[in-house]
């Protein structure tokens, strides 16, 4: 009987503690989670358990995020030309640009401070060009081309974007022509439809950060043309690019230390870039050219520019007529002795050398057998023309861009390139031009000043420093600094008057002008004189390669004169004004005089000592000039 009361109470007990524990599940939040946490602390070790819901969710996201950036990585750099990837590396490197200059804003010329931020900003913009590419060397050219404006640090970084670019694979260049031509079917080829079986050479001739050039025959008359062929990737990337590069002289804009300069050489250059794709513009721009040159005497017969053929060319393809020819670079060549056009290139034999030589080869080669002053008179001629004449510049005269051929009756001619990067400029600016030729000729500094003030500089000295090709100063321009200022107020004045005319400082101020006194007033300041500077320093280091054969300010300054004097004839003469104009012409044969002795002294020096030649050429270019008339030759 125990034994059954006992199971009895045991198995009441235990329905009772059913029944308890249902109703402790069944009511309240409170106790439920009570249950919970305590039921949770009775698993054993070896149970795994789950992370909370946060951690979980944040693994989650994380793994799609990341999925995500690489799928989308993937196809920006397999199917979007990097399109992305070039725009978030520009907005990272320029992020970091505007910080660096924000935190070191107060710095002063001088500070070693200074120097490391201006050497870190010129690092991280020449890389951000370097690995973009494309358009962005462009920017970085122009930026080397003017980099005697810069400061010291972006100098000697940007000395490097003139090598050759790298070409693209022949299955792209037939997709743009298949895009270009609209030939769909993918069973054409489309280099046989354009062009004779087999003659479309698969090998790129030269390449640029734009475009590549190949040469072929037309199939329908056979004759030899050049077929440039823009980049596919450059179709997509402009646009964003060119929104890059603004953003970009928006920001180095800001900066004291080099933002005047910058942001004016830049942006002036990006307005261009668009139109320099547009192969359309380029062939507009060279039927242009050709019609000025026939209509001009002296360049008829010394300069040819290659017909295009419209019906081949398009937005991205240009087809021009091929001509044979030597960069204006490679002076061996050029002046070399004359035996045949099959010969030109190939070594000399000793004999031909020297009479008494054995029949070895030499280390000279055969050449065109041309005179150095009769090529570049007609160099300078034809830019000098454009500048003061047409209005219409060609603003690309690298070497690689002039050939020279010899015609059947031995002359020179040049023969004119790459017609995608020109500018127009307006009467009245080539009027101030040559006035400020006129001015320099005649150490006029009145003149000079009256263009500075025109075009809303400050130091007409240093203007006709540039315009003269005796550049700015060695080290470049001084950065703004109000401590120097006020050491130079401070400086102790004498009783003699050293000052010139307003604009140009005295003969005892040593220090380096001051980039904000150069750039009075950005909105007068035409950003054509940019452009002209770059080709007067390129056409500089080219007469530098034949010793100065002809003086570039004699025939320059011919020019501008020849423009002051037509433009005055149009208006009405005096006696008065016919007798100041006389000795004005005077004045300049005198000084043309001087010039010409000074010029014939500095030949005679030189090739009784050729290292004062290359010494001279490196300080009145600058090592960008001659870093790009290497690669041109190449």
């Amino acid at each position: 009987m125990r034994s059954f009361y006992s199971t009895q109470s045991s198995c009441i007990l235990r329905s009772q503690y059913r029944t308890s524990s249902h109703l402790l599940f069944s009511h309240g939040s409170k106790h439920r989670l009570q249950l919970s946490t305590n039921a949770s602390n009775l698993k054993t070790p070896l149970q795994q358990v789950k992370p909370p819901r946060t951690r979980r969710r944040f693994l989650k996201a994380t793994l799609y995020s990341g999925s995500l950036l690489g799928a989308l990585y993937l196809y920006d750099n397999t199917y979007n030309y990097s399109i992305y990837t070039r725009g978030v590396r520009a907005a990272v490197t320029l992020s970091t640009i505007a910080i660096d200059n924000w935190f070191h804003k107060d710095l002063e010329d001088g500070d070693p401070r200074l120097s490391a931020l201006l050497e870190r900003v010129a690092g991280r913009m020449s890389n951000l060009i370097l690995e973009n590419g494309g358009i962005y060397m462009k920017i970085g050219q122009a930026i080397a081309l003017n980099a005697r404006m810069m400061p010291a640090e972006f100098r000697v970084k940007f000395q490097r974007f003139f090598d050759d670019a790298p070409t693209v694979g022949l299955d792209e260049i037939e997709r743009v022509l298949r895009e270009e031509y609209g030939i769909t079917d993918p069973n054409v080829n489309v280099l046989d439809t354009i062009f004779s079986p087999g003659s479309f050479e698969p090998e790129a001739v030269g390449s640029a950060s734009i475009a590549q050039v190949h040469r072929a025959r037309l199939r329908e008359t056979g004759e030899r043309v050049a077929v440039k062929v823009q980049k596919p990737a450059i179709k997509w990337q402009i646009g964003w690019d060119l929104w890059a590069i603004r953003t970009m002289v928006r920001i180095m804009s800001g900066s004291k230390n080099y933002g005047e300069v910058f942001g004016t050489v830049t942006e002036f250059i990006a307005e261009r870039l668009f139109s320099e794709t547009d192969f359309v513009n380029e062939a507009s721009n060279s039927e242009k050219t050709r019609q000025f040159i026939s209509q001009e005497p002296g360049l008829r017969d010394s300069t040819y520019v290659p017909k295009i053929f419209p019906e081949y060319s398009t937005k991205r393809v240009l087809v021009a007529e091929w001509i044979d020819g030597v960069s204006i670079a490679q002076k061996e060549i050029l002046t070399g002795l004359w035996k045949g056009e099959e010969y030109v290139g190939k070594p000399l034999l000793q004999s031909e050398v020297s009479p008494h030589a054995s029949d070895g080869q030499s280390e000279e080669v055969y050449g065109l057998g041309l005179q150095p002053k009769e090529i570049m008179n007609s160099v300078m001629n034809l830019f000098s023309a454009q500048i003061f004449k047409s209005g219409n510049i060609h603003c690309d005269p690298h070497p690689g861009n002039i050939l020279v051929r010899r015609l059947p009756s031995g002359v020179a001619q040049l023969v004119l390139l790459d017609h995608g990067l020109y500018m127009e400029v307006t009467p009245k600016f080539r009027h101030l031009y040559a006035q400020l030729w006129d001015g320099i000729l005649r150490f006029d500094k009145e003149s000079i000043v009256h263009v500075a003030q025109e075009w809303g500089i400050g130091n007409a000295d240093m203007l006709s420093r540039m315009s003269s090709m005796r550049g700015p100063p060695r080290h470049g321009f001084r950065r703004g600094s109000k401590a120097s200022d006020r050491e130079a107020e401070k400086a102790p004045k004498t009783d003699k008057d050293e000052s010139g005319p307003p604009g140009f400082p005295s003969r005892r101020e040593g220090k380096r002008p001051n980039m904000e006194d150069f750039f009075t007033d950005q909105k007068k300041l035409p950003k054509e004189l940019f452009f002209i500077f770059r080709i007067m320093r390129t056409l500089n280091g080219t007469n530098d390669i034949f010793n100065e054969p002809v003086s570039q300010i004699k025939i320059i300054g011919a020019w501008a004169s020849s423009t002051l004097s037509s433009n005055a004839a149009q208006q009405h003469r005096t006696w008065s004004t016919w007798f100041t104009s006389a000795m004005s012409n005077l004045r300049y044969s005198m000084v043309m005089l001087v010039f010409e002795c000074v010029r014939l002294s500095r030949r005679v020096k030189n090739a009784w000592n050729p290292s004062n030649s290359r010494e001279r050429a490196g300080r009145l270019g600058d090592m960008n000039d001659e870093r790009e008339l290497g690669a041109a030759a190449a």
